[in-house]
């Protein structure tokens, strides 16, 4: 049976379970178990979730520093505007930032969540992780959802 015992120098309670596996048949050991903070459980630390973009190893000697002015030149996209039309402007931008190294497709790939805002962000969080592979099964697939075919 596990229980719980205050520990007097440290104050904290430290979880326990009894050792019945002792040789001796007079009395159980108690044996101490890892110590688990009651903050720990209560208040569990946070966790991020894996991006669903793959993006493809830029080698040991090529950095990418993104800098401030160009996320605010991005145009920002929240589901009711055109998507080719934010689509075009977004390829606009991004071939205005130059990289040297870097493929544009991942210059596209890295800028594009920093655009995205409402719910389509909350929908790049629910595609699985690494299953966009490039830049053109993002577009594939942002079209799907967010491009309104009319009705004929």
């Amino acid at each position: 049976m596990n229980g719980w015992v205050r520990d007097p120098t440290r104050r904290k309670l430290i979880k326990f379970e009894p050792n019945l596996e002792s040789k001796s048949q007079s009395k159980p050991e108690l044996k101490m178990k890892q110590e688990v903070l009651l903050n720990d459980i209560f208040y569990p630390h946070g966790t991020t979730l894996p991006s669903c973009f793959n993006l493809p190893d830029i080698g040991p000697n090529v950095t990418f520093e993104l800098r401030t002015h160009y996320t605010q030149m991005l145009p920002k996209f929240t589901s009711l505007e055109d998507a080719y039309l934010f689509l075009r402007e977004f390829k606009e931008v991004c071939f205005m930032i130059h990289f040297p190294n870097i493929s544009i497709d991942v210059v596209h790939m890295k800028l594009i969540s920093f655009t995205l805002k409402d719910t389509i962000k909350r929908w790049t969080y629910g595609l699985a992780a690494n299953s966009v592979i490039s830049w053109d099964d993002f577009v594939k697939l942002f079209l799907r959802k967010y491009f309104l075919m009319p009705k004929l």
